[in-house]
């Protein structure tokens, strides 16, 4: 469903607050979501990615890695991952967090690790 409205959004050069408001409506509007909890970990799994909890040390919120070599492994060339230790509100703000770097830092397609 979100692929689409992503990566059309990654084709963008976004760069002020208001742009990134827009992205964030347009992807909320492709959902049909007025309010409540959104569903982070859906639309980050329907873009194309997997999603994963893990043991990282205190200082690691999460990573993102976007490497062709991972599909073999991981059935994805997308991955991101967030720290297990932090309390779900926080894996939440992180799986949103990775998933912005993939929609807002152009020129980043492949073999990239935030």
């Amino acid at each position: 469903m979100c692929k689409g409205v992503v990566n059309e959004i990654r084709n963008r050069n976004i760069q002020t607050d208001e742009e990134i408001r827009s992205a964030a409506q347009q992807i909320l509007a492709e959902y049909k979501i007025k309010g409540g909890k959104i569903p982070v970990v859906q639309i980050i799994n329907d873009a194309g990615f997997k999603t994963y909890t893990l043991e990282l040390p205190n200082t690691i919120g999460g990573f993102i890695i976007l490497n062709n070599e991972l599909v073999e492994k991981f059935g994805s060339d997308k991955v991101i991952v967030v720290n297990s230790q932090e309390n779900l509100n926080r894996q939440r703000f992180s799986f949103a967090h990775e998933f912005g770097h993939y929609l807002l830092d152009n020129g980043a397609k492949e073999n990239v690790e935030y």
